[in-house]
This record gives structure tokens, C-alpha cells and sequence, in this order.
């Protein structure tokens, strides 16, 4: 079986009668709170690779809960399973979580969470190539997210893409007075994530990367933090290439942000279940 994997972080509200699960979002089946600072609402099919984990927050009732995001990601592993062109919800339980073993944020902001049976690929639901090479990228990649539509805002109920002005190593360098090779920074000054996003993609293309295919979006970093004094940061995918390949191998998986959810992790045994939701659009 082969192993597939994900990357992202949003905010998302929504009702279940389960416990804690991993599902699919449809059209509007959900609500959704949504941040990206001045972005659009995205197409169908134009980041099939987004997924969210979830957990409950909220009794409505004894039956039904409200669900929000605990952290997002990426699908970044190709299915052998079959293929479908229906946008029917996928509910997955979380099998598995490997934190990066040197993580302490803002370093190694990087995590994978497995899941027990692949999903079923079609137009709304695929997988992002992750990037292997550390180089720089072209100078306007995208973000996808429920965040804050702007910094402070309410969010937003539509998942939203913007673009996203990415600097080169050695701006970020001087951002930062200290060598950046394992993060990307971004210029928040016309369009950012926001409070929500963390853990999303930022994804590329036209890039120099050998694995890199035509017509498709490559991924290459996580929202991780930014300071307002200084820019954005993404966790650099292709700097953690070795670690993905070697921990990423034996099941289906999705990359997370540790950040967000060591905490919860600790009181996570087999027998709980999270919710990974992803976007399906009419």
C-alpha cells in the first residue's frame, strides 16, 4: 500500500455525531470558517490536496457535536487505490503520528499523521508533489486556508486561495540576520495568511524542481508563524526530503504542524478518532 500524506492548518466548524474522525468536506454540508487576508474563493478542484483534522469543541447536543480544526495539510502521496468521480464525504481514522524528533518551533515544524485506509481519488480529492529541491522559488506562489480574511477579522465561511510574494534565501537571510535555509519567507504587505492557516500549503509552480510536473502545483512549505516586524515563515518541505522519505513510507499519512497539536496527541490513543476534512466545491 502506498503511502499518502498531507499538509496544511485551517479553522473549520462543523457538526458530527462522531467522537473524533476523519472525513471529507461537500459543497456546503459543513460550516466552515474559513481565513486567507484578501483572498478568493477557490474553484473546484483547485487544491484537491487540502485536508483538515478536527476535533470537538462544542456539545450541541447528545447527539451532535461542533467540530473545529485542530491543524490542516496536504495530501502528498499518489493512491494505487481506486479512483472515483464521486464527492462523497471520506471519513478516515487516524492511525499513526510521527512528530519530527528535533522539533521545538519555529524549528522542524513538521509532523505526519497516518491514516488506516487510502482515500479515493477523483476531481476534488489528489494528491501535491512535495519539493526535494532547496532552491528559490518563483516570486508569486499561493496559500489556501480558512483563516482570518483580515488580521484581526472574523473568518471567512468559504475556503479561500491568495496569491503569495515569496522572497529568495538570501532576502530572507537578511530579514532574519541568520541563515533561513530550512524555512521560506514571504512579503505579507499585499496578501498573507492569517490566524487559522497554520500548517496550509503554499504551493508553487514553474519552479526549478526536478519533480516538478507540468500543469501541476507543487508544494513547497507550511505555514509555520510570521512576525509583524519581519515576514512570513513557511517550513521549508524540500529541507525535511530525507526525513519525509524515510518516515513516510509504510502507510497512509498526512504532514501536520506540530505546534498545534502535540498536546492533543498526547491524550490520542488508537481508539480515538480525528476528523480530516477535505474540500470538495460545486
Amino acid at each position: 500500500m502506498s503511502p499518502q500524506i498531507f499538509l496544511f492548518l485551517l479553522t473549520i466548524a462543523t457538526y458530527t455525531d462522531q467522537a473524533r474522525i476523519i472525513t471529507t468536506l461537500k459543497y456546503s454540508t459543513f460550516r466552515v470558517s474559513p481565513k486567507i487576508v484578501h483572498g478568493s474563493p477557490v474553484s473546484k478542484g483547485q487544491v484537491p490536496y487540502l485536508v483538515s483534522i478536527k476535533e470537538p469543541s462544542v456539545n450541541v447536543s447528545q447527539a451532535k457535536k461542533l467540530w473545529t480544526n485542530l491543524c490542516g495539510g496536504s495530501i502528498i502521496t499518489p493512491s494505487k487505490g481506486r479512483t472515483s468521480t464521486s464527492d462523497k464525504s471520506q471519513w478516515r481514522i487516524m492511525s499513526k503520528v510521527v512528530l519530527h524528533q528535533n522539533f521545538n518551533f519555529p524549528l522542524n515544524d513538521i509532523a505526519l499523521v497516518f491514516v488506516d485506509t487510502p482515500f479515493v481519488f477523483s476531481e476534488t480529492v489528489n494528491y501535491v508533489i512535495p519539493a526535494r529541491a532547496i532552491t528559490d522559488y518563483p516570486k508569486t506562489c499561493i496559500a489556501a486556508g480558512f483563516g482570518e480574511t483580515q488580521h484581526g477579522s472574523n473568518t471567512s465561511r468559504k475556503l479561500l486561495w491568495t496569491d503569495i510574494s515569496v522572497l529568495s534565501r538570501a532576502q530572507c537571510d537578511f530579514w532574519w540576520e541568520m541563515e533561513m535555509n530550512d524555512f521560506i519567507c514571504t512579503n505579507s504587505q499585499a496578501s498573507d495568511v492569517g490566524a487559522g492557516d497554520s500548517g496550509g500549503p503554499l504551493a508553487c509552480y514553474g519552479t526549478t524542481d526536478p519533480t516538478e510536473q507540468k500543469g501541476k502545483d507543487l508544494l513547497v512549505g507550511i505555514v509555520s508563524g510570521k512576525n509583524f516586524d519581519k515576514t512570513t515563515l513557511f517550513t521549508r518541505v524540500a529541507a525535511f526530503d530525507t526525513w519525509l522519505q524515510n518516515e513516510g513510507q509504510t502507510s497512509i499519512a498526512c504532514i501536520c504542524k506540530p505546534s498545534k497539536i502535540v498536546l492533543s496527541f498526547a491524550i490520542i490513543l488508537s481508539y480515538i478518532r480525528l476528523l480530516i476534512l477535505f474540500i470538495f466545491w460545486s
